[in-house]
């Protein structure tokens, strides 16, 4: 049961390869409090129940039961140490646990290689087998002829080393080019939402009955040794493990885009709505002002009020009076009621647009574009000092083509992924929808979309190729 075998201290070894794999695949994951306390502690009770752990059998069943025993022992870890939903612990534990099993798969692989070019006969189980840690150079290698021990010192300690140097390069490469390739997912998500469950089941079931045929593989090869066979099975665990991981992830990124489109066409929906009300509200503030302007005259005229009651009265309605005139009407009336709402806040705009470059633009989109654009720089410059509250606007043709630039000044420190700024806001789930939005109007019209932050001042630049 507790005998000193390979199998015996594989155990804690294949915890450990999970343990950090997991760890890795927890990036973006919110940390619990004292979480390094809680890390360090999680995985040596984790480790400590990987040893408990007996070993009553020698067969493909019982050790998958073992491993994956560890494996819901390690989910619990993770949940201690981590803020997240089931699904997301559970998603991620898996992949972790695939990606374990390729970089494990890989390991043999060469072994079987290493073994064979050596005058090697017999590959047995290895790390899964029942025989004493001294039958191994070290517990990784598999068996020379059965008889490690008839090796010349120097052959031994070359062995070892080889095969330390190739366990560590292995799994630090199987782990880097794995984190590189879901990096972008696990960073952009802390609570993953996969609706389709059957799939998400079928994966499991998958790398479940992966784990299970390499168990039977393996102690299978103790009585049939035979490299082209091994090196077949040991390809193909890695190509299905690979495949595995390739679809979990492939999943959420369908998913991830499809709730991005979504949200983008609820936002363009709202602002088409939000367009016609804010038209009817600027043509309603356009009428009144008319009207008051023609009331202020006459009581100027009739004398029966005084100058500078007539001059303030001017000048209180000169902060309603906002209208721009760009020659395109759903422009005016984005920029009318953006500087309206600027004004509480003392912001100064600078624009000169030519409006007509602009006419190719549904107006639904034209206000969306520019209410998202204008929205992000009043929201950067509202609480900045005086001096730095501006915002400046052109619309104009260059080399032909027509241009739109946003610029303003800021003072946070801004994240950018695929030439887009990240959203600064805590909640990220429902916010930053509105670069994407302009990116997605943009590539409707074929612009160009460029980002820039130089300086302290953020510029956005459209340019449509028409």
């Amino acid at each position: 049961m507790y005998s000193l075998t390979a199998l015996y201290v594989y155990k804690a070894i294949f915890t450990l390869e999970l343990l950090i794999a997991e760890f890795i695949m927890c990036t973006g994951l919110k940390h619990r409090p004292k979480f390094i306390l809680r890390l360090i502690s999680s995985n040596l009770i984790c480790i400590g129940i990987a040893f408990a752990i007996p070993v009553l059998a020698y067969n493909a069943i019982y050790t998958s039961i073992v491993f994956l025993s560890l494996f819901i022992v390690t989910l619990f870890a993770i949940k201690f140490c981590y803020e997240s939903n089931f699904i997301s612990i559970l998603f991620r534990g898996i992949a972790a646990y695939t990606t374990q099993h390729i970089a494990y798969q890989c390991f043999s692989l060469l072994m079987y290689i290493f073994t064979f070019f050596i005058g090697g006969s017999n590959f047995s189980s290895g790390m899964y087998g029942d025989g004493s840690l001294t039958q191994f150079v070290p517990i990784f290698v598999y068996t020379i002829n059965n008889d490690i021990a008839s090796l010349s010192p120097l052959i031994y300690y070359l062995t070892a080393l080889f095969a330390y140097t190739t366990y560590f390069f292995v799994y630090i490469l199987t782990y880097s080019l794995t984190y590189c390739f879901v990096s972008k997912a696990l960073k952009n998500s802390s609570n993953l939402q996969l609706q389709n469950s059957s799939l998400f089941i079928f994966v499991i079931c998958f790398v479940l009955f992966n784990v299970l045929i390499s168990s039977i593989v393996t102690y299978y090869s103790e009585d049939h040794p035979d490299l082209f066979y091994f090196l077949l099975l040991a390809i193909y665990n890695v190509a299905c493990s690979s495949f595995t991981l390739f679809l979990m992830f492939e999943v959420y990124y369908r998913k991830q885009y499809e709730k991005d489109y979504l949200n983008i066409q609820n936002l363009l929906k709202r602002s088409e709505e939000q367009y016609q009300s804010s038209k009817q509200n600027i043509e309603q503030i356009n009428l009144k002002i008319h009207d008051l302007k023609h009331q202020i005259r006459a009581l100027s005229t009739s004398k029966t009020v005084g100058s500078d009651t007539i001059n303030e009265l001017n000048n209180l309605l000169a902060v309603y009076d906002a209208n721009i005139h760009t020659g395109n009407k759903p422009l005016d009336i984005i920029m009318t009621e953006k500087i309206l709402n600027s004004r509480k806040f003392d912001i100064t705009f600078n624009c000169l647009a030519d409006g007509k470059q602009l006419d190719f633009i549904k107006e639904s989109d034209l206000y969306s574009l520019f209410g998202n654009l204008l929205d992000n720089a009043i929201e950067a410059v509202q609480s900045l000092p005086k001096d730095h509250k501006f915002i400046n606007v052109q619309v104009k043709r260059i080399n032909d083509f027509p241009m739109i630039s946003v610029s303003n000044f800021h003072m946070s420190k801004l994240s950018f992924n695929n030439g887009l700024p990240l959203t600064t806001k805590i909640d990220k789930n429902i916010h930053g929808y509105g670069m994407k939005s302009i990116r997605l109007i943009c590539d409707k019209y074929n612009g160009d979309l460029l980002v820039e932050d130089k300086d302290n001042i953020f510029t956005v630049k459209i340019i449509f190729f028409r």
